[in-house]
């Protein structure tokens, strides 16, 4: 049946074209499949057309090859997929097939559809070897999409909630490349420990674009500052031991971490690339790189920038410690902080560059670099509203400096000659009103007569300060891209 309807569609486009008709507008995409729970006919026994759709999405899945995509249809009532198939430990819809970097697989909610993944805040149910249910099977968490072994496979345009597990979770003991997750909602996960709206364990070369995530909750924990759940915050996106990830154009809120690398690479692939995401109500930071112990791997070549922060704990920060290895180069520019307790604080790491970011109404900077010569390789061409603080130096060590304003700041490397340093700090940069064009809206872009314009101050290397300063478009913010998740907290 359905190698019959696709000769139909392919005899109909050639007759067409031989014709004469422009088929510009002829659609029909061979390679596609289809999910449509509310659809009369729906069945897993049918062929996955558009007439004849299948029932559960993951039954979709299991039959995708490279190039091909399953689309899944909106809904009466929410999706609920609960079930955790024959070896494994996390339910939901479990990926197990891969694309080609070449001809990735799509897993996507229908264009203009709104498609709900409810799971409902329920553990998993077990289906053995056999394919069988198993009530009495013990009971393990249940996410929405679980990627157990699954390579270049797109997962887009769903919203995932009330998962008891991080909502799209990678299996912890392989690496799954080239995974991409985009244009989703992800909002309310559950769970004891470590959860996330997005859990990139071992993930290698991933892209985390575009999407909504917030509202993550640890039952460990009895409370937050920022919501009226009865649990503490966890990570917008958390993961261990991931590779080389592009995490850009998401908006991250009401969390723990934005984004928790707990633990970096083993493979020594480089941490993270954040670019281009709007952070707020984070009740420790925006970005954070930690261990998982004593003996984990350093974290290499991280890259912050073009990001706007507000109404949070922390910016930037890394706890390094107990690192096998020194940990290198993290680069941190063309930012917006605002309203942020503690804007950057770095253990254990060098070849540190901070510049050309507006730190509006910081309270403290803290690099731990523990005597490290020239930890901070750079840190310049940035403007202050407020001076902060402290600057803080060697915390960990008993050479412990610290800095309470910028004019002393900036001759801190002549007046000490604090081997952290490579040369005096912010030289070049200015205290001054931002001017954000209405930041009581969230608004961070700055005015024309701002300090931080284009024709007033420079940043490093002749460019603008601030997180439009380089001319990027970031998704998600005033009201430009998916409003809601602004609006929700006005």
């Amino acid at each position: 049946m359905l190698m019959a309807n696709r000769k139909i569609a392919i005899f109909l486009l050639s007759t067409l074209i031989c014709i004469g008709v422009n088929t510009t507008s002829f659609a029909i995409d061979l390679a596609a499949f289809y999910v449509n729970k509310d659809h009369p006919s729906a069945s897993n026994l049918n062929p996955g057309t558009a007439e004849l759709p299948w029932l559960t999405i993951q039954h979709g899945v299991n039959q995708l090859t490279p190039g091909q995509r399953l689309y899944v249809r909106e809904s009466i009532t929410p999706y609920f997929e609960p079930y955790r198939f024959f070896g494994t430990d996390i339910g939901g819809i479990s990926i197990n097939v891969s694309g080609t970097e070449t001809n990735k697989i799509f897993i996507e909610g229908y264009p203009g559809d709104k498609v709900v993944i409810n799971q409902q805040r329920r553990m998993s149910l077990y289906r053995g070897e056999d394919g069988a249910l198993d009530v009495a099977a013990d009971s393990k968490p249940l996410s929405g999409f679980y990627i157990h072994m699954g390579n270049y496979v797109v997962i887009k345009n769903f919203e995932i909630t009330q998962c008891f597990a991080s909502c799209i979770m990678f299996n912890p003991g392989r690496a799954n490349i080239g995974v991409v997750i985009e244009d989703n909602h992800i909002h309310h996960a559950y769970g004891t420990d470590n959860i996330g709206g997005i859990r990139l364990d071992h993930a290698d070369y991933a892209i985390v674009r575009n999407n909504t995530i917030h509202d993550i909750y640890t039952t460990n924990q009895t409370s937050n500052r920022y919501t009226s759940e009865p649990y503490g915050l966890d990570s917008g996106i958390h993961g261990y031991e991931p590779g080389n990830c592009l995490i850009e154009h998401n908006v991250i809120y009401n969390v723990d971490r934005g984004i928790f690398a707990k633990s970096s690479d083993r493979d020594g692939l480089d941490s993270h690339t954040v670019r281009r995401n709007v952070f707020f109500r984070n009740a420790h930071s925006a970005f954070s790189m930690e261990v998982q112990g004593g003996g984990s791997p350093p974290a290499l070549n991280a890259r912050f920038y073009e990001n706007i922060v507000y109404d949070s704990e922390g910016g930037v920060s890394s706890k390094l410690s107990e690192t096998s290895g020194q940990s290198t180069n993290v680069d941190i520019y063309n930012n917006t902080f605002h309203n942020i307790y503690r804007a950057i604080s770095l253990t254990r790491q060098i070849g540190i560059e901070v510049h050309s970011n507006i730190f509006s109404e910081i309270d403290y900077f803290n690099f731990s670099t523990e005597s490290a010569v020239n930890g901070i390789d750079y840190f310049d061409n940035n403007l202050y509203f407020n001076e902060g603080r402290e600057w803080g130096l060697n915390l960990s060590t008993p050479n412990v400096e610290i800095i309470r304003s910028l004019s002393a700041w900036q001759q801190a490397f002549t007046n000490s000659n604090l081997t952290v340093l490579s040369s005096n700090p912010d030289v070049n940069s200015v205290i001054g009103d931002p001017l954000f064009s209405n930041k009581l809206q969230n608004n961070f872009r700055v005015t024309e007569n701002s300090l931080a314009s284009e024709g007033n101050q420079k940043g490093r290397n002749n460019n603008g300060i601030g997180a439009y300063g380089l001319g990027a478009m970031i998704i998600g913010v005033n009201n430009i891209v998916r409003p809601k998740a602004i609006k929700d907290l006005r």
